[in-house]
This record gives structure tokens, C-alpha cells and sequence, in this order.
């Protein structure tokens, strides 16, 4: 989820911006892919190793909400990009990944693991 939705707002951001916007839809399938042969990953390792454990912690405390799992996937997800934006620059391939977008990537994919766990909400 994350992956796509990285994805999504990449393609969005190349569709409103006037520079890229005649070539941003010619290699979409391309890019899509290239973004999830690296981000699925990272998401999948950042979940198991440091998201999963966070959430079950919070929840041997009893402080498990909605709020605490937003919370622990921003703070999971800044955390990830803070260490890897240094490695995403100037290899192969760049990826833009700031602190505030590895927060909200977390936050949101926090709110979604929140909302298909709990289905009686």
C-alpha cells in the first residue's frame, strides 16, 4: 500500500507540475514498477521490524487506539526515512523520500492496517 500510494502522489505531482506534465504518463508502468521493486521491500521491512513490534508494546501497555497507531506509524515511518534518505541520492537511482513524507507514508498506512484489523469500527 504504501509503495502505491507513493506512487500515486509521485504521478500526481508530475501531472500538476507544467515542466513534466507532456511526458509524465510515457513510461507510468515503468515507474510504477521500478517504485515498488524498491519501496515494497523497505515497507515490508520497516513493518515487520520495527512497526509490528512498536504496536505490540503499545498494546501489552493497553494504550492501543487509533491514535497510538497513527502515532506509532509516523513516528516508524519518519524514522525509516531519516535513515535512508542519505542512501537514496545519486546511486542508480534517486528517491526523493523527506522526513514529513516517510511520516505521513506511516501515519496512513498505520490508519489503514488500524482500519482492516478492527473490522467492528
Amino acid at each position: 500500500m504504501v509503495p502505491l500510494l507513493y506512487g500515486a502522489v509521485g504521478i500526481a505531482g508530475a501531472f500538476a507540475d507544467p515542466v513534466t506534465r507532456g511526458y509524465a504518463d510515457h513510461n507510468l508502468w515503468s515507474g510504477l514498477a521500478l517504485i515498488f521493486a524498491f519501496a515494497s521491500p523497505v515497507a515490508y521491512a520497516a513493518t515487520l521490524a520495527l512497526g509490528l513490534p512498536a504496536l505490540w508494546l503499545v498494546r501489552r501497555l493497553r494504550r492501543l487506539t487509533f491514535a497510538t497507531t497513527v502515532a506509532v506509524g509516523l513516528v516508524v515511518g519518519s524514522g525509516v526515512a531519516a535513515v535512508l534518505a542519505p542512501n537514496l541520492r545519486g546511486e542508480l537511482v534517486s528517491v526523493p523520500l523527506p522526513v514529513w513524507s516517510g511520516a505521513l507514508l506511516g501515519a496512513v498506512a498505520a490508519a489503514v492496517w488500524w482500519a482492516l484489523a478492527r473490522p467492528d469500527l
